[in-house]
C-alpha cells in the first residue's frame, strides 16, 4: 500500500512539475547536476540581490548543491528553508519547490519539497523570485510575521 502511495506521489510531481515548467520542469525532479562553481556563485549573488531589494526586512541566504538553490531567511533568532529553486541546465529552466506536506500524503516523511503552480507563467530566474516574494509577502498578511 506505501508503494502505491509513493508511486502516485511521484506521477502527481512530475504532472505539477511540467505544469509549471513544462518538459525543463520534469528535468528539474532529476537528481541535481554539478554546474560550475563560478556559475553556482553567480545565480546565488543573483538571487540575493533581488531578494535583498524586494523584502530586506529578512535576513536571506542562499546556498547551492549541484544545481539545487535552497532559499533560507532569518528573522529575529529563527532561520526558515522554505523554498528551492532548481535549475535543468540542459532547458535553461527553473522550477520554484516548496518544502512542507503536498494534499494528503501524511504517511510520507514530512517536509517534502513540491512543485509550486505559479499564478502566471514563469521563464526566467527573476519571474520565479516574484513568485517567492508573493508568498512570503502574502502569508506576512496571514499572519503578521514569518
Amino acid at each position: 500500500m506505501l508503494e502505491n502511495k509513493h508511486e502516485k506521489y511521484r506521477l502527481e510531481m512530475m504532472d505539477l512539475a511540467c505544469k509549471a515548467s513544462g518538459r525543463g520542469g520534469l528535468e528539474c525532479l532529476k537528481p541535481a547536476c554539478q554546474l560550475d562553481a563560478s556559475l553556482q556563485i553567480f545565480f546565488c549573488q543573483l538571487m540575493l540581490s533581488y531578494l535583498n531589494r524586494e523584502m530586506g526586512e529578512l535576513e536571506w541566504q542562499a546556498k547551492a548543491r549541484g544545481s539545487y538553490f535552497t532559499l533560507s531567511w532569518r528573522r529575529g533568532a529563527r532561520r526558515t528553508a522554505g523554498f528551492q529553486l532548481r535549475f535543468a541546465p540542459s532547458h535553461c529552466r527553473w522550477l520554484l519547490m516548496k518544502r512542507g506536506f503536498y494534499r494528503s500524503y501524511v504517511d510520507l516523511p514530512a517536509g517534502l519539497w513540491f512543485p509550486h503552480q505559479p499564478d502566471r507563467s514563469c521563464l526566467s530566474l527573476s519571474d520565479w523570485l516574484g513568485q517567492v516574494r508573493k508568498l512570503i509577502t502574502g502569508h506576512m498578511r496571514q499572519t503578521h510575521t514569518i
